[in-house]
């Protein structure tokens, strides 16, 4: 999962919470620089193998989901 955050603490936070809310862990992270100025780019990779709930509900919160694109 694919994910641009702001750089703002509470932004890794919020797609924590997400996760936890959907009981779904995370087995690694990466974050590099963002494709903007104050974002950072943060790939995770997920204990499911299905992600479209988490997808949907991350975006409904405001994440902007690069990949997968929900469907």
């Amino acid at each position: 999962l694919e994910l641009t955050l702001s750089t703002a603490p509470s932004a890794l936070a919020q797609v924590g919470q997400v996760l936890a809310e959907h009981r779904t862990g995370v087995l690694s992270m990466v974050t590099e620089p963002g494709p903007e100025p104050g974002t950072r780019t943060v790939v995770l990779r997920l204990d499911t193998i299905n992600p479209g709930r988490v997808i949907a509900a991350l975006e409904r919160a405001g994440v902007r989901v690069r990949t997968p694109l929900a469907s």
